[in-house]
């Protein structure tokens, strides 16, 4: 019994390997970041990650670590758009500065950091359609890193 359960898992395993590979062995994946925030885990940074296939270019925002360079996936890969920086007031009147947009259900929006007085700034989501920020985070301190 044991061992039709490895190879259960086992399979599982290189089905799930052999479906998430092609995605991105195949086509070159760069990043487009954005200034640091200081957190409790050390400097952030909002990140959008593109790569070009032959059925268009495809992005996914994410937050980098600055202090081990891994990343915080926080969308699946989605239609981007050919800029690479989007700024600008938004809504609110701060300044986003936030990497290519993303097409979503509710419009194209740009991952990135909205900047406020106080040298602090917050990750979010910036809807290029309506201009209004939308926070993932609250505010942090713009790091020196």
């Amino acid at each position: 019994m044991r061992s039709i359960v490895v190879r259960i898992l086992a399979c599982a395993a290189l089905v799930s390997a052999a479906v998430a590979v092609p995605a991105t062995a195949a086509h070159a994946v760069s990043a487009t970041c954005q200034r640091p925030l200081a957190t409790r885990y050390g400097a952030v940074q909002s990140c959008t990650l593109t790569m070009d296939t032959p059925g268009g270019r495809y992005g996914r925002a994410a937050l980098r670590s600055a202090v081990d360079g891994s990343y915080s996936y926080q969308t699946g890969w989605l239609p981007a758009d050919d800029a690479q920086l989007h700024q600008g007031n938004s809504s609110d009147g701060y300044l986003v500065i936030a990497g290519p947009g993303l097409s979503t259900d509710f419009g194209p929006v740009a991952f990135g950091t909205q900047l406020g007085p106080h040298l602090d700034g917050r990750f979010g989501f910036w809807s290029l359609y309506t201009n209004d920020f939308s926070p993932t985070s609250g505010w942090l301190p713009r790091s020196p890193s």
